[in-house]
């Protein structure tokens, strides 16, 4: 049965694919015809969106770009009075880069210069180059240059073709006039509107001197086995190679590829010449070059090689963020600090850089079966994550990796105890430090940019903490997600594009700009082809195919092949307009690579050069040969990344054996000392913590380590800190001091809900807040949630935010809220209130600044703060931050209390740590 229904899949197949006869037509009629209900279906659901975002938009006064452009149309076509009024005031049109604009702003253009009885219609002057329209994905249009001649076809049209070209060197106009000829071509007779094509009098002429004309460089693909040398020529030309020999895949040639690339950069900085602004010659760097690409699908792999090859560069809104290694790590461990029973990513982040944990530990787990023994059961059939937490910490039966799992056991014991105070970055800096991750990353290649990465990875999380609206698993499924879709975000930049850098863009990124050196990479990179279903076609609708039987086999539909074929042949056309482009921005040197394969660009550039002549330099196994082709020198290179290649292996990288070398690299890494910090950013909580005890501050601001504290602590405790958290919160939405407790009550639980907490404990803040709001509702802040960011002197920045600020006249106060009671505690908060204080007096110089502390738990009783003279509080606070930065610098945090009583006295959250007594 099963082979009698492949025949029959053949044999439907073949009269498809081959169209023969009568057969294949009825189907694809059929398909067309069958299509027609399920097109129906899918042509109201989206109706139904779109009517629904319509209203979205109109319920929040909302309008995009494209709805401008729309009703702007529909009012110059409805209107006339407007369109007459327009025409009288507009007495001349210019619409610069007109190769961009699509089908609407041609109409828009239209209807202003159309001619009305009776009136004069605006002069229209357009600019714009059709063999630089490259924005179809987004609608732009090349036949509107036609669509407009043929709307003034009763009006005298003048054209002033540009054709001097200022910026390239002659060979490069060479060149490219010689590209356009030969390729920008139709078959089809006469071409379509989308097609440019080439005449005399699209060819350019190099007004430049020929101070500097060097020849077009071609770097030849590369071959498809490693070891160039160990394939003769013979066996390259017949496609085979030496038994031991593995064929190399796309990704690895583009690797090679960008080896030979940086081969041929690091061969040009220095010693090769371009022309400077006056036209002078002088040497080549790295920001004289920029390297495009058609797409940034694999841009990574190409910043990897010029990185490894020592050269900086910079990605112009690149990608890859969310792909690269350390970051897809961290993303593993979070997920397992948000959910313990996740095997898959507990196992990655044990054997990930952050633990090291072998795989032969790993498996020792995951079978470990422990029989009763001694009054102890282990789970025989338990999960992995199960026998991991369940084992720990002693893991007395590890025969390999013991001290790594109680390490790796403990640290995520301390993680999981901060998720459940739902702290987003104390996790991740927590992780951080306690891995010593990012030292890990350092000794690794492309250290500092890995680094940056996992800098710029707790940035996300503390900008995603300080919503407030977000979870710790919102933000864990959040990255999972960008890490799934792989949107368009860069690796964290270490170097700025205006820096001594080779630039990485897209060739639509370079439109309009120019460079010295131009390297076009990736040209044989396989064009894609449109196979979208469903479509909306302009001509004939929606366009789908439908499917039939278990295997959801797609029913051909004519029509929908039709629309493919022409927008295959719309996509050739623009290509070739996009190589135009990446081949303009030159300036002095031009160098392609074909890449990967001879597909594409590298395809149809042979074919202008010949590709007898490309094919017999190959075979030849030559460095270099010079050839000459439309009156352009071109000198066809090879790939030098091929040259003693070693073999491909699936293993790890080969030890090192330089032994000597090794012991050198270890002492530098060992005798490292980080430099001194020349600016403190902190908080006015952490100036508190450390001038109450520096070993506080280091466990609590420098490592981020979880407490232990009750909770009739006075440091907030796990659930008291939420608490608090959602207190401020719901006080920073709160706009009149006259709001109902009913409606504080639905802040409560919008906050304190996705915090955890019950219907108790929203209750009770519910009324210390609506008690609060009673109590000050004759003296309403001015101002609440006040961020500052403040200079005391040196290199001391304060940087915090103030509940709220009173105004009287020239007097402000300052007022902090504590969801806690006042008790005999409010001098904790003294350097703390000093530091707003401060802050406000540099905003309000002209004011006298008084300080007060709300407890809220005690119905809003007002604690003043006794406040010393302005420059005292500066001097005190700057003779702070020096004693932390020499601390930072130097490692030593002393504890300050004399005894373990007077820290058990503040409830300190790390007197174990401190007094192992």
């Amino acid at each position: 049965m099963k082979d009698c229904v492949t025949s029959i899949k053949k044999i439907v197949n073949r009269a498809v694919n081959n169209r023969f006869g009568l057969e294949g037509e009825l189907i694809s009629i059929y398909g067309a015809f069958r299509a027609i209900p399920r097109a129906r279906e899918v042509a109201a659901a989206i109706r139904d969106l779109a009517l629904k975002f319509e209203a979205a938009k109109a319920d929040e006064r909302l309008v995009t770009f494209d709805d401008l452009l729309f009703r702007t149309r529909e009012l110059l076509e409805r209107s006339a009075s407007t369109r007459l009024r327009y025409q009288a005031m507009i007495r001349a049109l210019l619409v610069d880069e007109f190769q961009d604009t699509d089908a609407v702003q041609h109409e828009i253009v239209a209807r202003l210069i159309d001619l009305e009885p009776g009136t004069e219609a605006p002069e229209l002057f357009i600019v714009g180059d059709e063999k630089q329209s490259i924005y179809r994905f987004r609608g732009a249009d090349v036949a509107g240059f036609s669509r407009i001649k043929d709307r003034l076809i009763a009006s005298p049209i003048h054209e002033l073709p540009l054709l001097g070209n200022r910026r390239s060197s002659p060979n490069i106009v060479a060149f490219v006039n010689g590209i356009g000829a030969a390729l920008m071509r139709s078959e089809e007779q006469p071409p379509p509107p989308y097609w440019v094509e080439w005449s005399s009098g699209h060819a350019l002429s190099a007004l430049r001197a020929p101070e500097l004309d060097a020849p077009i460089e071609i770097i030849t693909a590369i071959p498809d086995w490693p070891i160039e040398s160990a394939v003769s020529a013979a066996e390259r030309a017949q496609g085979s190679a030496p038994a031991n020999s593995r064929k190399l895949n796309a990704d690895r040639k583009r690797l090679l590829e960008g080896r030979a690339i940086a081969y041929r950069i690091n061969q040009m900085v220095g010693s090769e010449m371009v022309t400077d602004s006056a036209n002078e010659l002088r040497p080549i760097r790295y920001r004289d070059i920029v390297l495009l690409l058609r797409a940034f699908s694999d841009v990574t792999i190409y910043e990897g090689a010029l990185l490894d090859a020592g050269i900086p560069c910079y990605t112009v809104k690149g990608r890859g963020f969310f792909a690269c290694q350390e970051v897809l790590d961290f993303i593993e461990l979070l997920t397992v600090v948000d959910d313990p029973t996740d095997s898959i990513a507990l196992a990655a982040a044990l054997r990930s850089p952050f633990f090291g944990i072998s795989d032969d530990c790993l498996a020792e787990i995951a079978l470990y079966r422990e029989q009763a023994a001694e009054g102890v059961e282990f789970p025989s059939r338990g999960s992995f994550s199960v026998k991991f937490r369940t084992g720990g910490p002693a893991f007395s039966w590890l025969s390999a990796g013991h001290d790594d799992a109680i390490r790796a056991w403990r640290i995520l014991d301390e993680l999981w105890k901060l998720r459940q105070r739902g702290a987003i970055r104390a996790v991740v800096e927590h992780a951080l430090a306690a891995t010593s991750y990012e030292a890990v990353m350092l000794g690794l290649g492309q250290g500092r940019q890995r680094v940056a990465n996992l800098r710029k990875l707790a940035g996300l999380a503390r900008d995603f903490e300080s919503r407030r609206f977000f979870t710790f698993q919102d933000f864990v499924m959040h990255l999972r997600r960008l890490a799934e879709q792989q949107p368009y975000e860069p690796p964290a930049q270490i170097l700025g594009e205006n820096e001594n850098v080779v630039r990485l863009m897209t060739v639509h990124q370079a439109k309009g700009l120019e460079f010295p050196v131009v390297f076009v990479a990736d040209v044989g990179r396989r064009p894609d082809i449109d196979i979208r279903n469903p479509v909306a076609d302009s001509q004939n609708g929606l366009l789908l195919r439908d499917v039939v039987g278990s295997g959801m086999d797609e029913i051909p539909n004519y029509m929908l092949d039709e629309f493919r074929k022409r927008s295959n042949d719309e996509q050739q056309a623009e290509s070739l307009r996009l190589l135009y482009v990446a081949l303009t921005r030159a300036r002095d040197r031009l160098i392609v690579s074909e890449g990967a394969t001879v597909q594409g660009w590298a395809k149809q550039i042979r074919e202008f050069l010949g590709g007898d002549i490309v094919a017999a330099f190959v075979k030849a196994g030559a460095e270099q040969e010079l050839t000459e082709r439309a009156g352009a020198k071109i000198l066809l290179r090879r790939p030098e990344s091929t040259r003693a290649l070693p073999e491909i292996s699936p293993g790890l990288d080969s030890p090192i054996n330089d032994q000597e070398g090794l012991a050198a690299l270890i002492r530098r890494r060992l005798s490292f000392e980080p430099p001194r910090p020349q600016e403190l950013v902190i908080s006015p909580t952490a100036l508190a913590d450390f001038d109450r005890c520096p070993r506080q501050f280091l466990f609590r601001h420098e490592l981020k380590l979880p407490e232990l504290v009750r909770e009739d602590a006075i440091a907030p405790s796990a659930k008291a800190s939420v608490i608090g958290t959602v207190a401020h919160a719901v006080l920073e939405q709160l706009q009149t001091d006259t709001t109902s407790e009913d409606k504080i009550g639905d802040l409560v639980d919008l906050f304190g809900i996705p915090a955890g907490l019950d219907s108790r404990e929203r209750a009770m803040i519910t009324a210390d807040l609506a008690r609060y709001m009673a109590k000050f509702a004759a003296s309403a802040p001015a101002a609440r949630e006040v961020p500052f960011f403040c200079h005391i002197g040196e290199a001391l920045f304060v940087e915090g935010q103030i509940d709220a600020l009173i105004e009287h006249g020239e007097h402000v106060i300052v007022r902090d809220y504590k969801y806690a009671r006042a008790a005999d505690h409010s001098s904790l908060y003294q350097v703390q209130m000093e530091a707003y204080a401060l802050a406000t007096a540099d905003a309000y110089p002209r004011s006298s600044v008084e300080a007060e502390i709300v407890f809220l738990k005690d119905g809003g009783v007002t604690v003043p703060v006794t406040l010393p003279p302005l420059p005292h509080i500066r001097a005190r606070i700057l003779s702070l931050g020096r004693e932390i930065i020499a601390a930072q610098t130097n490692g030593n945090f002393p504890r300050k209390p004399p005894n373990a009583s007077v820290c058990h006295k503040l409830r300190c959250g790390f007197v174990e740590r401190c007094w192992s007594d």
